[in-house]
């Protein structure tokens, strides 16, 4: 079996771990990132691609930011095109608790200096004509916001990753973590043992799996999210169409990402399952799902059906992502965000990469600490998290 011992080793090479060895390897350490398959085969490339700014908690709020200008200079900075549609994002509410939470999180996103506000039926129907609005009290809007190709960025922090010295290695499984005392001693990963300073749990759904490894746990629930594709109908083009997250109905939508006019859909209410390799679309829920969509856009019924696939959401109680020193001092977990991945984990790397090197991270990462869970001490992110999902489940 062949030996390695590079300074950090990284499991998963979704958007966490890939935006984490960037991080890292642009700094001078040496990294290798492993995964159980080939690149873009797990949930990250599977997701319906949102980044905003919407969120309720301040850590969020600040991580999303830097994601997003690491979205928007990607071209810029490294000549990479990601596909990213700054078209927008609406979270449009229809009670009372739904509008004062809208509120309470559009002023404190105003205090960070991000441009979001609340507008009233009159101009949501301007910014996305066609959208039902009757029993609708009003609506945030996020012009900044929008959604990239979740795959284009995938591979976007691989290129730039390997160019700046990274490792990553497809097919190899981690099938043991050896641990001495209080730290991590090997890792075995396809036919590698791995004898690193620091080891990275960045698995999404599958960090349990890792944990039990070495005889322990995360508190993260995989919850199937299974997305479908409408076709653009004869007199009606989707292109462009803002991000619209229906927080009564827990519908969500927005224009395909290809530009061909189709629109992508999904609902909130993600199945509970087994992390299993391959995630199978839940076409039990299509009809649902679609109901509820076109019951906020009407302007998208009688579309033809195009396609549909599903991914894993790793969700945990607060929808807040476990960040930190988990288990050993030199293994580092960065997992459970909760459907926000794509929103924060970028902006977050920066940060993570900095405490594992044993820096100040620029972003305090307090607030997604494992021991949060010990005595049930943490606030839920109220901005349309994974775990709410359960509630809605009927509606």
């Amino acid at each position: 079996m062949t030996k390695h011992s590079p300074d950090v080793l990284i499991i998963g090479a979704g958007i966490a771990g890939l935006s984490i060895a960037y991080e890292l390897a642009q700094t001078g350490v040496e990294v290798t990132v492993v995964d159980r398959r080939e690149l873009y085969a797990g949930s990250s490339a599977l997701n319906a691609g949102g980044m905003r700014c919407q969120f309720s908690h301040e850590t969020n709020i600040l991580c999303a930011i830097g994601s997003l200008e690491r979205v928007t200079r990607f071209h810029d900075d490294f000549g990479l095109d990601v596909n990213f549609r700054q078209a927008g994002y609406v979270f449009v509410c229809s009670t009372a608790e739904q509008e004062t939470t809208l509120r309470q999180a559009v002023e404190l996103q105003n205090r960070m200096g991000v441009d979001t506000r609340i507008v009233q039926t009159d101009e949501i129907s301007r910014i996305v004509p066609g959208l039902h609005t009757d029993d609708v009290c009003c609506a945030s809007w996020g012009p900044g916001d929008g959604y990239v190709d979740p795959r284009a960025l995938l591979q976007g922090f691989a290129a730039i990753g390997r160019r700046t010295g990274a490792t990553i290695l497809e097919h190899h499984p981690v099938t043991s973590i050896t641990a001495s005392g209080s730290r991590v001693t090997s890792v075995v990963a396809g036919d590698i043992e791995f004898t690193p300073a620091v080891v990275v749990n960045a698995c999404g759904a599958w960090a349990p799996r890792i944990a039990q490894l070495y005889g322990s746990n995360l508190p993260i629930t995989p919850r199937r999210s299974s997305l479908w594709v409408v076709g653009p109908k004869p007199d009606v083009s989707f292109d462009g169409l803002p991000q619209i997250i229906d927080i009564e109905s827990r519908s969500f939508f927005h224009g395909d990402i290809d530009g061909t006019g189709a629109l992508v859909f999904g609902i909130g209410a993600a199945d509970l399952v087994e992390d299993t390799p391959d995630t199978p679309c839940n076409w039990d829920r299509f009809e649902d799902a679609r109901r509820r969509m076109e019951h906020r856009f009407p302007l998208a019924a009688g579309a033809e059906i195009d396609r549909g696939w599903a991914g894993l959401i790793e969700a945990t109680e607060d929808d807040n992502p476990i960040v930190g020193w988990t288990h050993f001092t030199n293994l580092y977990t960065a997992a459970g965000f909760s459907g926000h991945g794509m929103c924060v984990a970028p902006g977050l790397a920066l940060s993570a990469a900095a405490e594992i090197r044993g820096s100040t991270p620029e972003i305090s990462l307090d607030v997604f600490r494992l021991d949060r869970f010990d005595g049930g001490q943490f606030e839920r992110e109220s901005i349309y998290g994974a775990t709410g999902n359960v509630n809605a489940e009927n509606r």
